[in-house]
């Protein structure tokens, strides 16, 4: 009967396009049904498996984590009595979401967000753009502080989500191309921090200077050919750093007087006057 009922939950989790109605059966299951299961999940374990299901593992941990019974060892791992490292969380409040999230029903992964408390978002696959976005996101926008996008070529538009976000505090793209990379930011109220990174980025982003939080721009191997240093709320920000963006010049930069940190490198200047910058 035990093998019976963990077979039933493991049907359950199988079946991604019915998550977001199976995942509400998983406190149901019996703590020893759980950890059976969970078990079965384990790298050391999965030699013996079928290939969907070795597939499918990492998503099986994940829901167990987020919706395992109280008392069983994931539930445990959940409350942070138990350590133990996943590929999918880069610590406690950072997820990297696995691509087959792409195949769960929408309003699932806000669900996962908030179950494991997560703070932080890492998008290495394009196909989990529509998965995430809109619907998703806007669950879970107050909670979610930063969000990376790593290594991905998409023209998916974040114009009505991520780029909307006044809660978001922290916008990463390392080597991204497409239409996706952000260009107005001004509803962005809550931004720190902005960094770019080995992106075809030819448009400077627009900010608001009504609202000046951002604290640190990180704009690194781009085709901006020039920067408007007197477009960027000055305010807080402490960390400019501009490099391989072929600028020629740095006119205007004494008007971030608060700045702590300077980067300029390997670019076409010829003069660099920082007298201004007392700080």
């Amino acid at each position: 009967m035990k093998e019976e009922t963990e077979s039933k939950l493991c049907e359950l989790l199988l079946d991604l396009r019915n998550w977001d109605q199976n995942i509400l059966f998983l406190p149901m299951f019996s703590v020893e049904e759980t950890d059976a299961l969970w078990e079965r999940t384990q790298p050391s374990l999965l030699v013996d498996e079928d290939f969907h299901f070795i597939g499918l593992s990492e998503m099986i941990q994940i829901a167990l984590l987020s919706f395992g019974v109280d008392g069983s060892i994931p539930a445990s791992i959940r409350s942070g009595r138990i350590l133990q490292p996943f590929d999918f969380l880069v610590n406690e409040t950072t997820f990297i979401l696995p691509p087959f999230f792409k195949d769960c029903p929408q309003g699932v992964l806000h669900q996962i967000i908030h179950a494991l408390n997560i703070e932080k978002v890492v998008i290495v696959h394009s196909d989990l753009l529509p998965a995430l976005f809109p619907l998703d996101f806007q669950l879970c926008a107050e909670q979610l502080k930063s969000i990376s996008f790593k290594n991905i070529v998409s023209d998916f538009q974040l114009t009505t989500s991520v780029f909307k976000s006044p809660y978001l505090e922290e916008l990463i793209f390392e080597n991204v191309n497409g239409k996706i990379l952000p260009e107005d930011l001004s509803v962005m109220h809550g931004l720190k921090i902005l960094e770019i990174s080995n992106c075809p980025l030819k448009i400077q982003p627009s900010f608001d200077f009504q609202y000046q939080n951002l604290e640190r721009l990180k704009l690194e191997t781009t085709q901006l050919n020039g920067f408007d240093f007197q477009s960027v709320p000055s305010r807080n920000l402490t960390q400019l750093l501009l490099i391989d963006c072929n600028l020629v010049d740095v006119k205007g930069i004494e008007k971030l007087n608060n700045l702590r940190e300077v980067n300029v490198s390997h670019q076409k200047i010829k003069e660099l006057d920082l007298d201004n910058l007392s700080r």
